[in-house]
């Protein structure tokens, strides 16, 4: 009887919170509806935890494992959770000084102040800022987010053996 080998991987992280400067808020993940908004900070939410994928430059929602994606690339395009993958208008630059750019786009992730509406826009004023709930530059936690206190990426393969009726 042949032997069928499995591999179990399982990937830790620690995730982020990312929070709108000007209106100490931070952007949530609605994943009924794949939809983002701006609410209350909460550190210990799972809705408000992100996480940097380096291949893709993407960020992606540790409860939904879907990526910030504009589904209109223009002026008030919408922000939403899409699946991660390359070729979608989902990969992202940041500034030290807490911009985060749609990547080849000029568009920036910014807040209608009255609506708490996530979109994008050209305009690079104090809605479009955005740092850590520990208040840390993103691009910071992003591009370190293993060197943190606390956190952690680990790849762990178990493999394990099934018998096969093949």
């Amino acid at each position: 009887m042949p032997l069928l080998f499995c591999f179990i991987q399982i990937t830790c992280f620690e995730g982020f919170n990312i929070k709108n400067v000007h209106l100490d808020k931070c952007i949530r993940a609605n994943n009924e509806n794949n939809r983002i908004s701006l609410t209350e900070c909460n550190p210990d939410s799972e809705q408000q935890q992100w996480r940097w994928d380096s291949r893709l430059n993407s960020i992606v929602s540790l409860k939904t494992e879907r990526c910030l994606t504009v589904h209109k690339t223009n002026e008030f395009g919408t922000v939403k959770l899409a699946p991660c993958a390359s070729g979608h208008p989902q990969a992202w630059t940041c500034s030290k000084r807490g911009h985060l750019t749609l990547e080849g786009f000029s568009l920036h992730l910014n807040v209608k102040h009255k609506t708490n509406k996530v979109h994008v826009s050209h305009e690079k004023g104090k809605l479009s800022k955005w740092r850590t709930f520990k208040d840390k530059i993103i691009c910071t936690e992003a591009n370190h987010i293993w060197q943190h206190e606390g956190t952690t990426e680990v790849l762990v393969s178990h493999p394990f053996v099934m018998p096969s009726k093949f």
